[in-house]
Parts: C-alpha cells; sequence; structure tokens
C-alpha cells in the first residue's frame, strides 16, 4: 500500500493552520462541502492574507476546491484588482497611497 507524503509547511503556514485552515489528508476519497462561490473567494483571499502569498496548489489543497474552481476564483480576484500573481504564486494586492 503506497501512502503520499505532503511536504512540511513553514512556520507561517503551521500557524495558520492551526488557527482554522486545514489541509485535506485525501483530497481523492474525502468528500468537501460545497462552498458558494463568495464563501469561497472570501476564504481563499484569507488565506493568501495570512500566508502572505501562496500557490494554486496550496490553496487548493487547504481550501478543498477543485483546480478549476480554483483557478476561476484567483481570475476573478486578478481581475477585481484584489490579487496580483508573481512567480506563481498569489498575493494580496497593496493598496497605493496618493
Amino acid at each position: 500500500k503506497l501512502v503520499a507524503t505532503v511536504p512540511k509547511w513553514s512556520i507561517s503556514r503551521s500557524a495558520i493552520k492551526a488557527t482554522g485552515f486545514r489541509a485535506s489528508v485525501n483530497s481523492m476519497t474525502k468528500k468537501v462541502p460545497a462552498l458558494n462561490a463568495d464563501t469561497a473567494k472570501s476564504k481563499v483571499q484569507q488565506y493568501i492574507q495570512q500566508a502572505e502569498g501562496a500557490t494554486l496548489i496550496e490553496i487548493e489543497e487547504v481550501i478543498g476546491l477543485s483546480r478549476v474552481q480554483t483557478i476561476d476564483i484567483l481570475r476573478s480576484l486578478i481581475k477585481q484588482g484584489i490579487l496580483e500573481q508573481r512567480d506563481r504564486q498569489y498575493f494580496i494586492r497593496q493598496q497605493t497611497i496618493s
């Protein structure tokens, strides 16, 4: 029987996991309750902010969304000007003070 291992998160990521975000143990067999679009967007945005940046795979696994759902949410948040993408990581866009 093969068991998949997941790399350990850095300290900041483990702190986030301890405060409410939990990675899916086995996303292939575990049923995840459906989130409405606004709730999913909010969770993605909150996770990225707390993690100070995250990759697509991290967001997908931690929030428990499919790849398509995750990409749709990320594109929407980028289009709204909330997120920016740099080097395959997503960050909360910093507001400029004028």
